[in-house]
Parts: C-alpha cells; structure tokens; sequence
C-alpha cells in the first residue's frame, strides 16, 4: 500500500505515526512539504543566542496523543510553573483594566470585587468540557468521517455552533469577564475575540490553566522524530500541484513529477497549499475559510513604561493581554528577559511589529526576531466544516481546523483519519 501525506508539520507527523502503527512494514508512506522545513506552523526564533517559539510552544499534560509521542520518543518535558507568567495585565488601550497580584489573596480580592463569582463558574465550565473531552482517548480506532462526528460522540458537537461569548454569559459568567480576562486569553492563542466557537474558546482555557510542559528541543522537531519513527520518506521543498482521482487510486502530481498513491491524505490547510484536486466536487468549507495572520515578534530592548502608565518597566505586569475593545496595536506582551538573559519581550501582533509600533512601546530595541504566518481559520460558530474523508482516496486532516486548532486536536484528527485510511483501503 502507498499513501501520500500532503505537509509536514504536526498534523502529517501524527498521521504518519498512526498510519505506521496501522499498517505493515512494507507499506509506503512518502511526505511532500512545499516548504524547506518540517514543522509547519511550529517555528522557533533566535534571540541573542537563545531560541525561542513563535508557534504553538506549551503543551498540557492533558494532550494524551502528543504526550504519547514526548515519551514513546524519549523526549524530555520540562515542567511550566503556575507562577512563570508573573503577573496579568488587561490593557484596553488607554489603562489597564484589572492586575493580578503576586500577592493570591489580594488577586482573588480583585477578582472578586470586578467580576464577582465569573472566574470560578468559567473555569468550572472549562473543566467540564475538558473532562467530557477526554472521553475521546476512548475511542483510539474509531473512523470518524467528519470533525462534528468526532465532537458528537463525547457529547459536545452542540458547541461549535454558538460562540464563546454567548456559551459563557448563558451559563451566569458576567459579560464583562469575558470581554476582559477570556478574550484577553482567546486573542493571544488565536488573535479572535470570544465570539469564537464555544469549543475553541474553552479549549483556549483550558491550554492557558497551568498544568503544561515544553519539550528540550523546538517542537518542529517532535514533527521530524515522528516522520523518523514512522520510517516515512520527506520530501521538503516538493509542492503538490494537483490530486487526480481516479477508478484505482489517486495521481499526485509535484513539483518532481507525478506519483499514484492508494490514498492522498491533505494535512495542510487548503488555503494556502493552493492544490488543484480533479475528480473529486469540493464540499463547503474546503479552501474558502478566511484566516486569521498573526506575528510573533521576540524583541531585546528596554520597555518604555510611560506607554503603560507606569514609572518604570518593573512596574509594567510581566504578561500584558489585550481585551476585546481594546484600541491597543497588539495582542498580547509578554517579558521574557530571565530567559533571555537581557531585557527582552514576546510581541504577538496582527499586523506585524512595524517600526511606529515598536517606537511608541519600547524606549529602545537593540535586536528584533519576528515570524508572520497566516495562522488560524476564523473559527466563527455556524461555519461549514469540511469532512475528513473528501472522497475514495482522499482524506483532509486539516478539516478539524475549522472548529479548533491545537497540537493535540491535530493529532486526534490524524488519528482519526488514519482510522479512515486503513479501513477504506
């Protein structure tokens, strides 16, 4: 048997894993990655020496499949402490709208004094829908055909069509936390406001509630390990051109020529690989979603405080995130001078670290490393999500991307379609 995966960051690593585990040795699975690396989205910079991720970078002791891979590898993990953050800003543009505290009781003080009982019946949601969707682990060789299928069988498919702001003031959250704190949080990991999807927005929660580890090598190269073990042939620098489905197979036609294949799994969003597909009628959803771009810029220089309305950087909270009225030009500020070793800040934008940005939030830069990508779909609630298996033969891994879009539930779709895969062909 030959199967193609079209990308190679964590999605095309997880499938060839799966794929492997399900198939003999003797079965083919060759990768095509249009880029000059693996890893995809997962991407690290350089700063003065020290190596940083601009991509996903934490990653919870929840993921079972990712964590699988850390430890079937032998990777080590390297705890996150609850206190690594330091303390949590909400700047609207003009004043920041509540602090933590290094102090726990005076944060719960002003918790409770803002926002009243939200934060606990937030967080008390999340977990419930966390714990529901842990039920998934139980389900390792189910061929799930859609992503709604998939959320359906733990009993949550009813999210992804209300949004987060919506899901959280029905259930008593004051409307102000969500637009404060939650789309504080949502903005950072996916640069949308909490009219999100409801399963989007939890998940994002439930990634920024502590509990979460990084890897001792850049997580790009947990996707290179994963191709490794899977004895998968990677051709980077190899766009696919177009898929041509036929009554026997699938015809892959790359930059290098063409190649038929007993199955073509896509694990790349179709908006950017740009893959003519023949034989096959597109359904709703497939390479029409818009996408959110993001820039991760990590910047060596000094704070200017007054920006903030402060009298010095120390002053200024360690995490600065942006609420969703805000008229800030940035999403989300972070110090990450310990590890740097100088003074130094993580600068998630939308628009990119543009020179008027830097100048009107920093009183000097001395060196400045920015990745842009095109990150995210928009995961509106309502819109059409695409199936895993597109046709005999072909397979999108990247359809779950349209209700939620992390490391693990990347590796659960791959699982899933790897399911699809062997029982198909």
């Amino acid at each position: 048997m030959r199967v193609a995966i079209v990308g190679a960051g964590i999605a095309g690593g997880s499938l060839a894993w799966f794929l492997r585990e399900r198939l003999g040795e003797q079965d083919r699975i060759d990768v095509y990655e249009a880029s000059e690396r693996v890893g995809g989205r997962l991407r690290a910079v350089s700063l003065n020496g020290t190596r940083f991720e601009a991509g996903g970078k934490h990653i919870h002791e929840r993921n079972r499949c990712i964590g699988s891979f850390v430890d079937r590898l032998g990777l080590d993990r390297q705890s996150v402490g609850h206190g690594d953050a330091g303390r949590i800003g909400v700047w609207d543009g003009d004043r920041f709208a509540v602090t933590t505290s290094p102090s726990k009781p005076v944060t719960l003080f002003r918790l409770l004094s803002r926002y009243g009982l939200s934060p606990r019946r937030a967080r008390n949601r999340t977990r419930a829908v966390a714990d529901r969707f842990d039920d998934i682990y139980d389900h390792p060789g189910t061929a799930f055909a859609t992503p709604t299928a998939l959320l359906g069988s733990v009993g949550l498919a009813d999210l992804q069509s209300q949004s987060g702001h919506e899901y959280l003031t029905d259930s008593g959250v004051d409307p102000q936390f969500v637009n404060e704190l939650i789309a504080g949080t949502t903005r950072t990991i996916y640069g949308q406001d909490p009219a999100l999807n409801a399963f989007a927005c939890l998940t994002a929660l439930t990634g920024m509630g502590g509990d979460t580890y990084t890897l001792g090598l850049s997580n790009a190269t947990l996707c290179d390990r994963l191709f490794t073990a899977a004895e998968a042939t990677v051709r980077t620098e190899t766009p696919v051109e177009r898929v041509t489905l036929g009554p026997d197979g699938a015809r892959l036609t790359a930059s290098t020529g063409s190649r038929d294949y007993d199955a073509v799994c896509l694990a790349t969003p179709a908006e950017s690989a740009g893959i003519e597909l023949s034989g096959v009628t597109q359904p709703a959803g497939y390479g029409d979603r818009e996408i959110s771009e993001l820039s991760v810029a990590y910047v060596a220089g000094r704070l200017d405080p007054e920006a903030f309305g402060e009298q010095s950087p120390e002053d200024v909270p360690g995490v600065v995130v942006t609420s969703a009225d805000s008229t800030a030009g940035f999403v989300h500020l972070r110090d990450v001078s310990e590890r740097a070793g100088r003074p130094a800040y993580k600068l998630t934008t939308q628009g990119g670290a543009k020179p008027e940005l830097l100048d009107s939030l920093f009183a000097t830069t001395d060196e400045t490393a920015e990745v842009s990508w095109r990150a995210f779909p928009r995961l509106d609630p309502e819109s059409p999500i695409p199936p895993f298996r597109l046709a005999d033969g072909l397979y999108y891994v990247n359809a779950m991307e349209s209700i939620v879009s992390t490391m693990e539930t990347q590796a659960i779709a791959a699982r899933s379609v790897a399911n699809l895969v062997v029982r198909d062909c």
